[in-house]
């Protein structure tokens, strides 16, 4: 039985804060998404992408490998995917109509893809086509019973789980916002996904979601309280490096877990403005993450400390990926390409002509870059590494 403990400070700070973070992350998806008012009426979590021959041109905010495949997401739930390094692409069957916002591939054949209005989808197939496992209102349900049970618990002191970040004033208010967001409906973006394997997967997302799947993602629980995250800061990207993940998040949020996210430690932060990104490169034994203003710092040990690195822009990065000789390269706003030094502490600048934002690049096995972004999708030459 909950003891309500919703004091009128409780519930008046849950209400104007999440009305405020609301507001913030309307106004960004509304600036990210210009085409989103020319949408259907119709439900996106239930009406089926439409096939279009200029999906490619449009939106497109991630790209990944599924083997010798490319894969990428964007607006209206258009997912694409290429079998000749990025020359020419195809339409896959999605069926939604949401914006998807990440992708990733643990393997050739299964994929999992997230986006707005808490949208999980996977596919088995290598992409061709995808079917949804999880939408907001589950998301919601999820979130809500956790904080529950995790409220529930502190107040009859119990021990609870042992790995909770937070203080029962947090639950309180994590319960409240739950609440809130239950009234609201699907209104939370997931932001990137990462699996491990076939069944081991995490997703993270705006206003604090934290979900994940032991079981190719069949059923998805919420992991509400294994973050020092009480506000629910936006959690915008995972990385994995070597058996150790990152979160990075809005106002310099930085986690990091020791073995496969049992476990969660808040880093101290070199930054406080939001990280888009961060990427680790094992061989090299190096991290770093990135985000607004041009702000990149670099680790050579897992997070413990952090370095800046100076460069020759402020432009925001967005995005990462280690070529196939170890380089690490960097996308953002303004056609902004850095390009790294093998030893990470130097990094070059190209500034495409189009002046696009771009917010994800992987390479191609053929000497290229597949960059995607507000225009949708373009291939074009390897700059030199340094």
């Amino acid at each position: 039985m909950i003891m309500m403990l919703k004091s009128p400070f409780c519930r008046s700070r849950c209400t104007l804060w999440h009305a405020l973070r609301l507001a913030h992350l309307a106004l960004c998806c509304l600036l990210a998404a210009p085409h989103a008012m020319a949408q259907s009426i119709e439900d996106p979590l239930v009406a089926a992408a439409m096939p279009s021959s200029l999906t490619e041109h449009s939106l497109l905010l991630d790209v990944t490998r599924a083997g010798e495949r490319l894969i990428a997401v964007g607006e209206r739930g258009h997912i694409l995917y290429s079998d000749d390094e990025g020359k020419s692409w195809h339409q896959a069957l999605v069926p939604v109509r949401v914006t998807l916002t990440a992708v990733d591939f643990p393997t050739p054949r299964h994929g999992w893809a997230v986006g707005h209005e808490g949208v999980i989808l996977h596919s088995e197939d290598g992409g061709e086509s995808w079917t949804k496992q999880l939408d907001g209102h589950e998301v919601n349900r999820i979130v809500n019973e956790r904080a529950r049970s995790l409220l529930d618990a502190a107040e009859a002191q119990a021990h609870g789980d042992e790995r909770l970040a937070v203080s029962l004033d947090d639950l309180v208010f994590l319960y409240e916002e739950s609440e809130a967001f239950l009234d609201e409906g699907p209104s939370r973006p997931l932001l990137d996904v990462s699996f491990h394997d076939e069944r081991t997967g995490l997703a993270v997302g705006a206003f604090g979601l934290f979900l994940e799947t032991r079981d190719g993602g069949n059923t998805w629980q919420s992991l509400l309280g294994h973050l020092d995250n009480p506000y629910g800061l936006h959690l915008n990207h995972i990385a994995r490096f070597d058996d150790t993940l990152i979160i990075a998040g809005e106002a310099g949020s930085l986690f990091r877990s020791w073995d496969g996210g049992a476990h969660w430690e808040t880093l101290s932060s070199p930054y406080e403005g939001s990280f888009f990104g961060a990427l680790g490169d094992p061989e090299g034994g190096q991290l770093f993450v990135f985000g607004l203003r041009g702000h990149l710092y670099r680790s050579v040990d897992k997070g413990d400390s952090w370095e800046p690195i100076r460069l020759d822009t402020d432009t925001t990065l967005t995005g990462a990926t280690l070529l196939a000789d170890g380089t690490p390269l960097l996308v953002g706003y303004g056609g902004t390409i850095l390009t790294g030094s093998p030893a990470g502490n130097g990094f070059t600048l190209q500034m495409l002509a189009d002046r696009r934002a771009y917010s994800a690049v992987t390479g191609s096995n053929d000497g290229h870059l597949i960059l995607v972004g507000q225009g949708g999708v373009r291939r074009i030459p390897q700059p030199a590494s340094l």
